[in-house]
């Protein structure tokens, strides 16, 4: 970890069965530095953020999604608590 940050640890409950650990280092602004996982099998994950932009523009092509063929799809407003 950066000196100054804060890491946190935990086992997600729902991953607990494969998942030993997680680490989540936060900087004293409150931004995700890095993600840690280590798996039961040994092996590990490393996730590490630099040069955030938050709220940047994206071209609205960049996250088009095409659903494979026979796969239905629902509209968010389907999906609305009643």
């Amino acid at each position: 970890a950066t000196a100054g940050n804060i890491v946190l640890r935990g086992v997600p409950k729902s991953m607990a069965d494969r998942v030993s650990q997680a680490l989540l280092e936060i900087t004293p602004d409150f931004r995700i530095a890095g993600i840690y996982i280590e798996e039961l099998d040994g092996s590990s994950t490393d996730f590490r953020f630099q040069n955030e932009r938050p709220n940047s523009q994206l071209a609205e092509e960049r996250f088009r999604f095409t659903p494979p063929a026979g796969v239905e799809t629902m509209e968010a407003t389907e999906l609305a608590p009643q």
